[in-house]
């Protein structure tokens, strides 16, 4: 995800996983300037699940919140 000079986001994810998936994800994000990306991930079910979570504060005055819940079955 690419943030622009300025931009504001906000951004969920809710998976539900049957219960034998084994999950791996990439979340990756460039913020520019005076940027914000406020990023909420769900998981539920699930054998394993993984996620990396990247944010990259390219620039000066940008800010992540970065926040996720599992609830593994497996």
């Amino acid at each position: 995800m690419f943030l622009g000079e300025g931009a504001q986001v906000g951004y969920v994810a809710v998976q539900k996983w049957g219960r034998n998936v084994w999950h791996f994800a990439d979340q990756r994000a460039e913020l520019q300037k005076d940027s914000t990306l406020r990023l909420f991930n769900v998981t539920l079910g699930g054998k394993f699940s993984k996620t990396r979570v990247e944010a990259s504060l390219a620039g000066e005055g940008s800010n992540a919140e970065l926040k996720a819940i599992y609830f593994a079955s497996g």
